[in-house]
C-alpha cells in the first residue's frame, strides 16, 4: 500500500478488508453493516424505535428503513428481534469475532495489536459517539450528516451542520473504546473523518465513488459509473444538484458530464483530504495521527490487493444495508 494515500483511504482499506474476511465466513450471515448498526442495538429486551438512532449513531432516516427489515417486528411500543434477527444477531456477531482472529493471524498480530492501540487513542478524543460501520444519512444520500440544515455550533465540544434526522451523540468524559472490535474503532475514524471533509467539500462517498471517474469533457453515459445513479432525465441525485449534466453529443451519442460544481468537488479531494488530516494533528496531536499513520501502513501491504478506498452500502427492504464495493 502506498504511502502516500490519505488517512481516509487507508482506514476505509482496512474496514472493507475486515468486512471481505467476515463474508468469508458463511453466506448465511447478516451484511456486516447491518450488523453492527441495526442488529447491535436491538437485544432480546427490544428497543424503543425513538431511541434507536441514537444507539445506532446514525440518522433518523436511516433507522427508519432498516427497522423495517424482517429482522425486526413492532410490538406495543418496541422494536424486538424476529426469530430470524436473533440468529443473525448471534451468528453474526460470532462470525465477526472469527473473522477478526483471522484478519489478525494473515495481517500479523503485532501490527494489528499496534493498529489498535492507535486507533483507540484518536477515538477516545472525539467529542462524538460515531457508528460502528460506515452508514450515510439515508439511502438516497451518501454524505454522514445530511447537511446544513442546522448549523454548526463551535463549542465547545464542536458539534457539525446537519441534516434535520441526524442528531450528534456526545461522548461522554472518561469512558473508552478500548473494547470494541477493530472494525468498529476503524469504522468511527473513518466516519469522523468523513464529518470534517463534508465540512469542506460535500460528500467523501461522492468524490471516491461517482465523481472521481468523471470529467468535463463527458464520457459515454453507458460507461458512467453506476454507483453515481445517474438516469439522464435530469432526475437522478448528482443531476438534480448540478454535479453532472447527461446529453447528447452528435459523434458520441450520449454523455455524462461535469458540471464546474462537480468538477471543483472532484477536484477538492485531494487538498481536502489533506486539509483534514491536517486539522486532526491539530486538534488531537501530531503524535496521535503519526502514530495511526504508520500503523495503517504496516498494515496496508498485508490485506488483499484491489480492495476500495471507501465502503458503498445498497439498501433494500430485506437486507436493510450491504456493502457492495470490490
Amino acid at each position: 500500500m502506498a504511502v502516500d494515500l490519505p488517512l481516509n483511504a487507508l482506514l476505509g482499506r482496512c474496514v472493507l478488508s475486515l468486512t471481505r474476511e467476515y463474508e468469508r465466513i458463511g453466506e448465511d450471515l447478516p451484511p456486516l453493516p447491518m450488523l453492527l448498526i441495526a442488529l447491535r442495538v436491538v437485544d432480546d429486551d427490544g428497543v424503543d424505535p425513538r431511541e434507536a438512532p441514537a444507539l445506532a449513531r446514525a440518522s433518523r432516516r436511516a433507522m427508519s428503513v432498516l427497522l423495517k427489515t424482517d429482522w425486526f417486528e413492532r410490538r406495543g411500543t418496541r422494536m424486538y428481534l424476529t426469530p430470524r434477527g436473533r440468529t443473525a444477531r448471534r451468528d453474526g456477531f460470532a462470525a465477526l469475532e472469527a473473522a477478526e482472529a483471522s484478519w489478525t493471524a494473515r495481517v500479523g498480530r503485532t501490527r494489528v495489536a499496534t493498529l489498535r492501540k492507535a486507533v483507540v487513542l484518536l477515538v477516545d478524543r472525539f467529542d462524538l459517539e460515531l457508528p460502528h460501520y460506515w452508514i450515510s444519512y439515508g439511502g438516497v444520500d451518501p454524505r454522514v450528516t445530511g447537511g446544513n440544515f442546522r448549523r454548526a455550533k463551535p463549542g465547545p465540544p464542536p458539534i457539525p451542520a446537519s441534516g434535520q434526522d441526524w442528531t450528534p451523540v456526545l461522548r461522554e468524559e472518561g469512558s473508552s473504546s478500548a473494547d470494541l472490535s477493530v472494525t468498529a474503532l476503524l469504522s468511527q475514524a473513518l466516519v469522523g473523518f468523513a464529518i470534517e471533509y463534508e465540512a469542506r467539500a460535500g460528500s467523501l462517498s461522492d468524490a471516491i465513488h461517482s465523481l472521481a471517474p468523471l470529467n468535463t469533457t463527458g464520457v459515454p453515459f453507458d460507461q458512467a459509473p453506476t454507483r453515481a445513479e445517474l438516469r439522464g432525465d435530469g432526475r437522478s441525485r448528482l443531476e438534480r444538484h448540478g454535479m453532472v449534466v447527461v446529453e447528447t453529443d452528435a459523434k458520441r451519442g450520449r454523455v455524462a458530464r461535469l458540471t464546474p460544481i462537480g468538477e471543483w468537488l472532484r477536484d477538492a479531494y485531494a487538498p481536502t483530504t489533506s486539509q483534514v488530516e491536517a486539522v486532526w494533528r491539530e486538534a488531537y496531536g501530531d503524535a496521535v495521527i503519526t502514530r495511526l499513520r504508520s500503523a495503517l501502513e504496516s498494515v496496508g501491504p498485508n490485506i488483499e490487493a484491489g480492495v476500495a478506498d471507501h465502503p458503498f452500502l445498497a439498501w433494500s427492504l430485506r437486507e436493510g444495508i450491504r456493502e457492495t464495493t470490490n
